[in-house]
């Protein structure tokens, strides 16, 4: 594998982040909050959690932010995990034909989903 310079790492994480945060993070609070607010589709879901659309607004939005933090650590989480077991778990990704370790592209590798600046992953992603 080539030595990666920083505008390839910027590159590389930039893609990693982008499909975390609209596939999982906004997925997932889209869901959720459909849920909380009694808006989905789905009408079993709708029954079962009924209860939470009866609640206030400021209950809702403190409900929101839970899974909001839940998510972002669930995710860092994730990652941690190539930190903590380097030796036993890799994770590649393929960028011009060629495939990296994620832990070469950034110093700790959940550390964008936490970045609450214009360069984390949520701010630079989020729809939500």
């Amino acid at each position: 594998m080539k030595i990666l310079d920083n505008n390839e790492k910027e590159t590389i994480t930039d893609i990693i982040g982008e499909r975390i945060i609209k596939e999982v993070f906004d997925s997932v609070l889209y869901i959720s909050r459909n849920y909380i607010n009694g808006e989905t589709k789905n009408t079993i879901k709708k029954e079962q959690y009924k209860s939470l659309a009866k609640l206030d607004l400021y209950s809702q939005n403190k409900i929101n932010e839970l899974l909001t933090e839940a998510v972002k650590s669930t995710i860092f989480n994730f990652f941690d995990l190539f930190d903590l077991y380097n030796e036993d778990m890799k994770f590649y990704i393929k960028y011009n034909n060629d495939y990296y370790d994620i832990r070469d592209t950034f110093e700790k590798v959940g550390a964008e989903i936490t970045f609450e600046d214009e360069d984390g992953w949520i701010k630079k992603f989020s729809k939500i």
